[in-house]
C-alpha cells in the first residue's frame, strides 16, 4: 500500500513541475508579424482570448488555417481590413478571420486551393469549417477545433 501511495505521489508531483503547454497567443501575433509588411494598408484586428493551451498538433492546425486565410485576405480580398478572433467556447477553439473586401458568390472561386486546405486542416484536428460571403460584402472563414486532437486524445487512453 506504501509503495502506491509513494508512486501516486510521485506522478503528482511530476505533473505538477510540468510547464503549461505555450498559449496560441504568442504565435498568432508573431504570424500576424510575419504576414503585416506583405499587406501594407491592411488593418489587422487582433481580439484573443488569453490562456488557451493547446495540443501541438491543434496549434499547428489553427497557425495553418490562420495563415492561409490571411494569404486569402491579402491576395483575393482587396480589403482594408481584417479581423482575427480567437476564442474559447467549452471544449473547443473558435476561429474566426473575417475581411471586408470583395468576397465571392457560391462555392470557393475557381482554382484557389486555399478554402479547401483550410478545411482539411480543421477536420484533420476533429474541427468543423463555415465559410460565407457574397459579392461585395467580405468574406468570413470560421473554424471550430477541439482543444484536444483525437489522434491526442486516443494517445491519452493507450
Amino acid at each position: 500500500d506504501r509503495a502506491v501511495l509513494g508512486m501516486q505521489k510521485a506522478i503528482g508531483t511530476l505533473r505538477s513541475t510540468q510547464p503549461p503547454a505555450p498559449s496560441i497567443t504568442g504565435p498568432l501575433r508573431e504570424l500576424l508579424a510575419e504576414i503585416a509588411p506583405t499587406a501594407p494598408g491592411l488593418e489587422v484586428n487582433f481580439q484573443e482570448v488569453s490562456g488557451v493551451r493547446l495540443a501541438p498538433e491543434v496549434e499547428r492546425a489553427m497557425i495553418g488555417i490562420v495563415r492561409e486565410a490571411l494569404h486569402n485576405v491579402r491576395k483575393h480580398a482587396n480589403a482594408e481590413s481584417v479581423r482575427l478572433e480567437v476564442r474559447r467556447v467549452d471544449d473547443e477553439v473558435e476561429i474566426a478571420v473575417i475581411d471586408d473586401g470583395v468576397g465571392f458568390e457560391g462555392p470557393s472561386p475557381t482554382g484557389h486551393f486555399g478554402l479547401e486546405q483550410i478545411r482539411e486542416l480543421a477536420e484533420e484536428t476533429g474541427g468543423r469549417l463555415e465559410t460565407r460571403s457574397s459579392h461585395g460584402s467580405g468574406t468570413s472563414v470560421k473554424a471550430w477545433i477541439p482543444l484536444a486532437s483525437p489522434t491526442s486524445s486516443q494517445r491519452r487512453r493507450a
